[in-house]
């Protein structure tokens, strides 16, 4: 006989191994339930890891709308917690009781809407970006069309999330 400690081994083997087992019968119907649960290991990793890249991503474009007003910051940290929710708890933490961009957050958790003043303060420094780029620094048409073309398109993302009073 061996010790305690090796006959709970023996019984955990013996629990893992019946859950491995396949239910019904078949040729191949024990080795599909070990590949199925690779399979799913697998998924989740890949997942996790484009959600967390994607997370990096849309902080990384929301520090750029921290330099450029063009591009909202708000928006895209939102979109950031929400990767790295599903990705790195860690990750999502540090955004959400972050000195700046933390209230947002939660706010847009606690509401599923933008208050009104963000919004009309988001529009106002969007349009004064472009109009700063159009009469100070003389950029090329092509530059002032994409950036309004840009401008456009974060308006239009501003204005379709609910807004809300207060």
């Amino acid at each position: 006989m061996g010790s305690d400690a090796d006959m709970m081994t023996r019984e955990l083997r013996r629990n893992v191994l019946a859950r491995l087992r396949p239910r019904r019968a078949g040729a191949f119907a024990g080795k599909m339930r070990p590949l199925w649960a690779a399979y799913l290991a697998f998924y989740r990793r890949i997942r996790r890891g484009l959600f967390l890249g994607l997370g990096v991503l849309f902080v990384i474009l929301g520090v750029v709308g921290l330099f450029l007003p063009v591009m909202p910051t708000t928006v895209f940290m939102i979109l950031a917690a929400a990767c790295f929710a599903k990705s790195n708890r860690r990750l999502e933490q540090w955004l959400v009781n972050h000195r700046h961009f933390g209230p947002h957050i939660r706010d847009w958790r606690a509401h599923k809407s933008i208050r009104l003043s963000v919004k009309v303060v988001a529009i106002v420094l969007m349009g004064g970006s472009l109009l700063f780029s159009i009469f100070v620094l003389q950029l090329p048409f092509w530059a002032l069309v994409a950036a309004g073309a840009m401008g456009a398109a974060m308006v239009g993302v501003l204005l379709w999330i609910p807004t809300r009073r207060g």
